[in-house]
């Protein structure tokens, strides 16, 4: 059977991308002849979003041919402290309703409904009596939304992936579901990019962050993802296929220059802005510039180089273009390259030879040293 699995899509009514984004996850699910979607929490983006979209989710969930599983997230949990109706197909598994069983294919779905301050003794209480009610010889979903202990101590990961949601959030331990061995696999949400499965104790057990379908924030880089699951209950045997959505994402765009470029450098990087904002219709993206020019041989200055940039990003892609407010970070360092001592270090950076290192690493060399050089100098001083 085939499970997709999705999270935090933050329903509102301002942000029509969200919408358009569960609209193409209930598609592939679809044309990909799922059992069940999984939404692993904040399906809204708060209690207020709820109660002013659950009819139109309600149309959006109707004359589906499979079941659609869902959990309250951090973000949505209050709005279901009363049982909800978003759908005759559409179960919400919550505190009046821990468990969904499907007999004809040995299969429960289950969680721990989400809860502030929440400890790992909270989760092994309620695992432990869920643990009581689900056959062990199924194969048994745990459906969860919240932090993992083990990615919070690995802080730059975590970060990868958690997105906006800075806080952490109602977590849990490998430790802890590791003695539940009728737990086969864990669908997580929180984390609003994809993560790399995590073993929990062997191979064939399994915790996964599905992301949400779209950029909810600029934190949220990178093509979106919906993931379906090739289970088999009686082998207990999964695998897992990502399909890429063609949904709103942000991407990073960093441009270094350098002084000594033979290019236009007004041409360089617009042609880099056109590159990548030309491989899909549902980027955007945030620009970095960065690096050292020479206005005296590049014949553009810092001041007129923010302005071409911004007003192509302006006029030709509207929109689709975001700065931040440090984003240019270029500096004029002509007046250092006409010193012998400059000429002399970058020429020997250039003079190396292209098998004992790349070109990138040459940049980065040549990066160093003028920043440096631009930190030390002063105009009383001596180079």
């Amino acid at each position: 059977m085939n499970i997709a699995h999705t999270s935090d899509l933050h329903i509102d009514s301002e942000h029509p991308e969200r919408w358009d984004a569960l609209k193409l996850v209930l598609e592939k699910a679809k044309g990909d002849e799922v059992d069940y979607l999984v939404i692993a929490g904040d399906l809204f983006d708060d209690v207020a979003s709820a109660n002013e979209n659950i009819a139109k989710l309600r149309s959006y969930f109707s004359g589906l041919p499979f079941k659609t599983i869902v959990i309250p997230g951090n973000h949505d949990f209050l709005a279901f402290e009363t049982e909800r109706d978003l759908g005759e197909n559409v179960v919400v598994l919550s505190k009046n309703n821990l468990i969904h069983s499907d007999p004809s294919n040995r299969i429960s779905f289950f969680t721990v409904p989400y809860l502030d301050g929440a400890t790992n003794e909270y989760f092994y209480e309620k695992l432990a009596y869920i643990s009581k009610n689900v056959d062990p010889s199924w194969f048994n979903i745990f459906v969860f939304h919240g932090d993992l202990d083990e990615v919070l101590k690995k802080i730059k990961h975590r970060k990868e992936i958690a997105g906006a949601e800075e806080e952490t959030a109602f977590s849990l331990s490998l430790k802890v579901l590791q003695k539940f061995p009728s737990v086969q696999l864990v669908l997580s949400g929180h984390y609003h990019t994809f993560g790399e499965p995590i073993s929990i104790g062997d191979s064939s057990r399994l915790i996964v962050y599905s992301g949400a379908p779209v950029s909810i924030t600029r934190n949220d880089l990178g093509t979106r993802y919906l993931l379906i699951y090739d289970v088999d209950p009686d082998t207990k045997k999964v695998v897992l296929n990502k399909y890429p959505l063609e949904t709103f994402y942000f991407e990073k765009l960093e441009i270094y220059l350098t002084p000594t470029s033979g290019e236009s450098i007004e041409n360089y990087v617009l042609s880099k802005i056109e590159s990548s904002l030309s491989t899909s219709p549902r980027k955007t993206l945030m620009l970095e510039l960065k690096g050292y020019i020479s206005s005296k041989e590049q014949g553009i200055s810092e001041s007129n180089l923010k302005e071409v940039v911004k007003r192509y990003c302006e006029e030709k892609w509207t929109g689709r273009v975001v700065f931040s407010e440090n984003w240019f970070g270029v500096l004029d360092v002509g007046f250092l390259l006409d010193k012998p001592f400059s000429q002399s270090i970058l020429e020997q950076i250039d003079g190396l030879n292209d098998n004992d290192i790349s070109e990138e690493d040459k940049r980065t060399l040549k990066q160093w040293f003028l920043s440096a050089l631009s930190q030390v100098y002063s105009p009383k001083g001596k180079i």
